[in-house]
């Protein structure tokens, strides 16, 4: 009952059945409406359309059915049953489109019948044909949906896309008019239909499903992050991929956080202005033709209510007398402080709110001998405080000329052959994609890392007789590379219109923010200042030297220029983010990749504190941990751990397989570190700043470079404290 059938050979057939009704359908434009056979008895046929039919419209071989009230257009019936009715006997027949309107209408047939109250159907309604339904691909254009409408008086139509009128007319040509394109319909299901009405507005409808399909994205799934509020150094990085990508968003529980276009590419967001809360953050991208797809990550930020500030400064400072331009300098860890006092001999000379973490006071000037204690009190928001004292020492000024600047002193220890830093490496770059003939193995000398910035700023400009002192250092910052150059006036009158130019830097990998200049007024006798530059690296792996130029005018008003020593930056580590791979999806990626090798001793650490180090070093890099497994071997045992990254920038891929051999429970390892990577540029900087980590002795809370003195100290069995955050450690 009540069915639309169209196109079909025989829309109905039936066989060796009885007693059926049939009622309420629409046969178009078959090879035969229905159909049965000699056995088939006492049909009930009422109410159905018969249009178009090929061959016939109604088709009886079998007996005692009962045909009336249906509509027979253009279509051939025939009666070769027995017993049949084709009308209910008082007044009902059928109607017929080629019925004269006198006598009886004779049926078709050897059986003879004739419906004896025919009527003639002229219609009323126009009728329409029904496409079907309709399944695309959405790169394939041409297709259209087309209607045949049937009407005596034509009048007019409109065609509706998804509720909005996409075509319409007052007249038609059925050949042109009725049909309407469905190229740039996006992925996903639309409503086509048509109004038609003639000219006494009797509407007929149809509707046309079309779905139009794609290929959806594909995205990869980061694994969930906690982080503390105001963090800088954390971000989020998806890596999906379509072969027709179109844009991005971002959600925070629901809300839009951030959207954009995307070009096919990586796709990062940072975490530092997530405020306190568990965040359900959803990453969608959509292609050209609308298919979409999203992740969703859980990001706990915790807040700073729950952390206790922690103050790094110096513990003691020496001013020349009567000298300006020494400032004793703190940066607060752990809190974000809402405001800050100083004392001086326990009496208070400021209290201010901070504009950063970092804070600085301007010492006076004073007389030779003299000494001061200062204290730094810091509060945050959440009612948590922290001190610091520093002693000010007031010394005799120098008149003569200092002497030249002594060594970096752990390149002194170095050379010394202190505290076992210096290390042999063999390396071996193996390049397997491209065949390249295998490199030698080259010794390469490890030294410990330089303990940031300040510490850094050693290297003095190639100036050695001058009094007035260059020296240069740089440290990464987030994502930012800051570099700072220290002049110091060692001479005994001020120096005027310092400037400091950037005279060269890796401009393929790193990008100047701000002026490629900067100018100091003046700097007074046994003063010093140091402008800093901050660059933005473009790639996953920066490489090269930078070089600054400083000019001055003395008392004189002569001009003097000099240069610094080239700084080498070689960075992968700082510049990647952790990713979850499996450990089989590892092994697979890597077989592609090109690879390199690099072999170290250590003596000073058993093989279960390097393997506790090694994984304590791989996340501070920015490594997801893949696996981690130890085997024994004869009396030694073997650690093996893998790392996985992707490149901030470019998306490119990196693993590294660090395995740690030795006695347990006895110093002495051996390390071997083996770095693939999708870009060959990655390779010999990540295993470089890799083993140098793995030979440091490093602050467990920070990751920082213990200074010698401290590893010195440490080996002693005592107790010291990090530079750097303050947190205390022994051996």
């Amino acid at each position: 009952m009540n069915n639309t059938l169209e196109y079909n050979g025989n829309a109905i057939d039936a066989q060796n059945s009885s007693d059926i009704e049939f009622n309420g359908n629409r046969m178009w434009e078959c090879d035969n409406g229905l159909d049965d056979d000699v056995l088939c008895t006492g049909f009930t046929i009422v109410d159905n359309l018969f249009a178009f039919c090929h061959g016939n419209g109604l088709v009886l071989a079998g007996s005692d059915h009962f045909v009336v009230g249906n509509i027979f257009v253009h279509s051939v019936v025939e009666d070769g049953g027995t017993n049949n009715y084709w009308d209910d006997g008082v007044l009902q027949g059928n109607l017929w489109s080629d019925y004269s309107g006198a006598g009886w209408y004779f049926i078709g047939g050897p059986a003879g019948s004739y419906d004896h109250h025919p009527q003639i159907y002229d219609p009323i309604f126009p009728m329409i044909t029904h496409p079907g339904d309709l399944e695309l691909d959405f790169y394939q254009t041409g297709d259209a949906v087309a209607w045949r409408i049937y009407d005596v008086d034509p009048g007019g139509y409109r065609i509706l896309r998804n509720g909005t009128v996409a075509k319409s007319g007052v007249s038609y040509n059925p050949d042109d008019d009725f049909w309407l394109s469905l190229d740039g319909l996006l992925v996903g299901h639309h409503n086509i239909t048509i109004d038609y009405w003639d000219d006494a507005n009797h509407h007929v409808f149809d509707t046309v499903w079309v779905t139009k399909t794609d290929v959806l994205p594909t995205i990869t799934h980061p694994t969930d992050v906690a982080i503390d509020e105001g963090d800088e150094e954390y971000s989020i990085t998806w890596l999906p991929s379509h072969a027709h990508p179109s844009h991005y968003e971002v959600k925070r529980n629901g809300t839009l956080f951030a959207s954009g276009s995307w070009e096919g590419g990586s796709i990062t967001i940072e975490l530092f202005d997530f405020p306190p809360g568990v965040w359900d953050v959803m990453m969608t991208v959509w292609a050209v033709s609308g298919a979409q797809i999203g992740d969703s990550i859980i990001i706990s930020v915790n807040s700073r209510s729950d952390l206790t500030p922690v103050i790094v400064g110096e513990e003691s400072l020496e001013v020349p007398e009567n000298t300006e331009g020494y400032s004793l300098t703190w940066t607060v860890h752990g809190s974000y402080p809402s405001s800050y006092s100083i004392y001086r001999d326990q009496v208070l000379v400021i209290t201010d709110t901070p504009a950063s973490r970092a804070i600085s006071f301007d010492v006076p000037v004073g007389m030779a001998g003299t000494e001061h204690y200062y204290e730094l009190v810091v509060s945050d928001s959440y009612g948590h405080s922290a001190k610091h004292n520093v002693t000010v020492v007031y010394i005799a000024a120098v008149t003569t000329a200092p002497p030249p600047p002594p060594p970096d002193a752990t390149l002194a220890g170095i050379l010394a052959g202190g505290a076992g830093i210096v290390l042999f490496v063999g390396v071996v770059i193996v390049l397997k994609r491209r065949r390249k003939p295998l490199l030698p193995e080259v010794p390469i000398e490890l030294v410990e890392e330089i303990p940031p910035y300040e510490e850094a700023i050693a290297e003095p400009a190639l100036v050695p007789d001058t009094e007035v002192q260059v020296l240069r250092g740089a440290q990464f910052v987030g994502n930012r590379f800051r570099y700072k150059v220290k002049v110091v006036n060692n001479s005994p009158s001020v120096i005027t219109d310092v400037t400091v130019t950037i005279s060269s830097f890796p401009r393929d990998s790193l990008n100047l923010e701000g002026d490629i200049s900067k100018i100091v007024p003046k700097i007074d006798p046994k003063g010093f200042r140091s402008p800093s530059f901050e660059f933005l690296p473009t790639q996953d792996c920066v490489k090269g030297n930078i070089v600054a130029s400083v000019s001055y005018v003395d008392h004189s008003g002569q001009v003097h220029s000099m240069t610094t020593e080239p700084y080498t930056i070689r960075a992968v580590c700082d510049l990647l983010s952790p990713e979850s791979i499996t450990p089989e999806d590892y092994k697979l990626r890597i077989t592609e990749f090109e690879h390199g090798e690099a072999s170290l001793k250590v003596d000073d650490w058993t093989p279960e504190q390097m393997h506790e180090k090694t994984v304590r070093i791989l996340k501070n890099t920015n490594f997801y941990e893949v696996e981690s497994s130890t085997t024994k071997v004869g009396e030694h045992t073997e650690t093996r751990i893998i790392g996985w990254a992707a490149g901030k920038y470019t998306g490119k891929n990196i693993g590294v397989d660090i395995i740690i051999t030795g006695r347990p429970g006895v110093a002495g390892a051996t390390c071997r570190v083996r770095m693939s990577g999708e870009d060959e540029a990655m390779i010999m900087p990540a295993i470089d700043e890799i083993s140098q980590k793995l030979s440091a002795w490093l602050c467990p809370m920070c990751a920082g470079s213990l200074p010698a003195e401290f590893v010195n100290e440490l080996k002693a069995g005592r107790t010291v404290a990090c530079p750097f955050c303050g947190v205390t450690m022994d051996r």
